[in-house]
């Protein structure tokens, strides 16, 4: 039970209850005692303790080094160090030992898409759906590198799939905002934007892309106070716009 608590003590962000009260025993295991170094571990990253928490990942697989998000955390380092080669070594390491397991594919996807490789990016995503179709992230992630790389059926379907799950979910009407603006549909995107904003009104992505659609719909007053208010705040896609 100390796993799933201490889980639930990191979404709550609490840090240093993690490090004081999640324990292991004489009785754990070689894997209870590599999950709780990895809680540790990302409690320290969440301490600002990144050397440390690092570190812990690094104890973490030398415990038991079939435990997958050991290879998760230190990928995460290599990659916060600068070091995206040594972060992908370290998923597909975990790939070889889990090659279904969706959360190392949509990390693997992630890395693909930060290193602007959109296709890989789609594929890995792509992976992890053949394993959880439902999957809402992996659904919303294909769909966010489907619509740069032009695939916009492909996209739509992904939206369809995840407004099945949840409607009007706020990533995927961004999304749906986005291929209507580029089908010069500005209308009908301002009001997927509208949608969005309704939930997340400081929504960045959404904010610049609502000031483009007000702009392509002459209402110039509306888009030139936006993007007044986030080049003020030195927001460089601002100032392009």
């Amino acid at each position: 039970i100390k796993v799933p608590l201490g889980k639930s003590l990191l979404d709550q962000r609490e840090y240093k209850r993690v490090l004081n009260e999640i324990k292991p025993v004489i009785a754990s295991s070689p894997r209870d005692i590599a999950a709780i170094k990895t809680l540790y571990a990302q409690a320290e990253l969440g301490l600002k303790q990144f050397e440390k928490g690092c570190e812990l990942f690094r104890e973490a697989k030398q415990t038991d080094d079939k435990y997958v998000p050991a290879y998760w955390g230190i990928s995460q380092c290599s990659l916060g160090f600068g070091k995206p080669l040594e972060a992908a070594e370290e998923l597909d390491r975990a790939l070889k030992i889990d090659g279904k397991n969706v959360d190392t594919w949509l990390l693997r996807g992630d890395l693909w898409r930060n290193q602007k490789n959109l296709a890989e990016a789609e594929k890995a995503y792509s992976t992890a759906l053949s394993h959880q179709p439902d999957h809402m992230q992996a659904l919303l992630a294909r769909a966010s590198v489907r619509v740069p790389l032009a695939n916009h059926p492909g996209a739509t379907e992904d939206i369809a799939l995840a407004d099945k799950q949840v409607k009007d979910h706020p990533v995927a009407m961004h999304l749906r905002g986005v291929m209507l603006y580029k089908d010069k549909k500005y209308a009908e995107a301002k009001a997927a934007f509208e949608t969005v904003l309704k939930v997340n009104q400081n929504y960045l992505p959404t904010v610049l892309w609502m000031a483009m659609t007000d702009y392509a719909l002459k209402n110039l007053e509306q888009a030139s106070h936006v993007i007044d208010v986030l080049t003020a705040k030195g927001n460089e896609r601002a100032e392009r716009l």
